[in-house]
């Protein structure tokens, strides 16, 4: 099996999510990642290698440090190796699909896996955040002759004085509107979530490259997005009570609560809700008309804002299509391959 070479690939540790490896499988063949530039440890680079190369089972997305400035558009061909070894792998090639490093309208003979000239990557700047990653026209390009189904678009990123190798979960919802998540990083990670809404703002923006700057703040920005949608959650702890915050979305006659540190709805009417939300014992009036009356309703928080919503209803600004992560894809499995070496 022809490999490319992994070598120089840029990347130092990152604070990626803890567990993410999958275990090492004996039957695994013998391979290494680029050790003169790597700088992991011996053990965790060796992890990773073997797991990369067992193709039978997925591998996480790992959000990683790096050296390259992704401002400078020197060490092209560590960028992309680097990205290929933090990227999410499902087993034997499936998973949601990586945009590959060929994707231009040409296809002219270049350094790309497949031989051809390599995806246009630009730099786009403001809010705090520089970020590298291929254009911003060629991913929705790339998202319209894919039927717009979700798929995973490789970034570099220097955000809150770190700079990071990553990947960004894409999905285009219609014109100018899109969802945008980081992967491999630790959940609810500020990095991650500034990254993630960096791709978004350059992606819904009629002029990519000053969306960073009219952006301002991308924390911001997105509670202002979120804003569209769910319902504030009131704290309820200083009342002694297990209920730790509660809200009431009228438009679905749904009450929200959390406890023990997990969102839960239920179909009420809005009566019982206030009687809940204004008790100085919400406990007991949960036990009393809520729990064991009433029918369960999906609701989940988000991390930025604290509100709660429809999951159904968000998923046009935040979702992804999770069964386009079905099949396997051609482009996964060259970059997995692209990932590691022999020894």
């Amino acid at each position: 099996m022809s490999r490319t070479r992994g070598k120089d690939i840029g990347i130092t540790p990152g604070e990626g999510t803890p567990g993410s490896f999958a275990t090492k499988r004996q039957s695994a063949p013998e391979v290494l990642l680029s050790a003169n530039a790597l700088e992991l440890g011996a053990q965790e680079a060796a992890t990773r290698a073997a797991q990369l190369a067992d193709t039978s089972r997925a591998v996480a997305a790992r959000a990683t440090g790096t050296r390259l400035d992704p401002r400078k558009t020197a060490g092209i061909d560590r960028w992309w190796a680097g990205s290929f070894v933090a990227a999410e792998y499902g087993a034997s090639g499936e998973g949601f699909e990586k945009m590959p490093d060929d994707y231009t309208p040409g296809m002219k003979a270049g350094r790309a896996l497949s031989g051809h000239r390599r995806t246009s990557r630009v730099k786009y700047e403001g809010a705090g955040v520089a970020l590298r990653m291929p254009s911003a026209t060629a991913i929705r390009r790339y998202s319209t002759e894919h039927n717009n189904h979700t798929f995973d678009v490789p970034v570099s990123a220097e955000v809150d004085g770190r700079t990071v190798t990553a990947w960004v979960r894409v999905t285009s919802h219609g014109p100018r509107l899109w969802s945008t998540k980081a992967v491999g990083f630790a959940p609810n990670d500020p990095r991650g979530l500034k990254v993630a809404e960096a791709v978004n703002a350059v992606l819904e923006s009629r002029r990519p490259r000053t969306a960073l700057a009219e952006a301002r703040n991308l924390v911001a920005r997105r509670r202002a997005r979120a804003r569209e949608v769910g319902v504030a959650m009131r704290p309820l702890s200083a009342r002694n009570s297990f209920i730790s915050h509660a809200g009431y979305d009228r438009g679905r006659g749904v009450l929200v609560l959390t406890m023990s540190g997990r969102a839960y709805g239920y179909k009420t009417d809005e009566q019982t809700a206030a009687r809940l939300l204004e008790s100085r014992s919400p406990g007991a009036v949960y036990n009393a008309l809520v729990k064991g009356h009433v029918k369960r309703a999906a609701v989940e928080i988000d991390p930025v804002t604290g509100r709660a919503y429809d999951p159904k209803r968000i998923k046009r600004r935040f979702g992804v299509r999770t069964e386009d992560a079905k099949g396997v894809k051609a482009s996964n499995v060259a970059a997995r391959e692209a990932a590691v070496q022999p020894k």
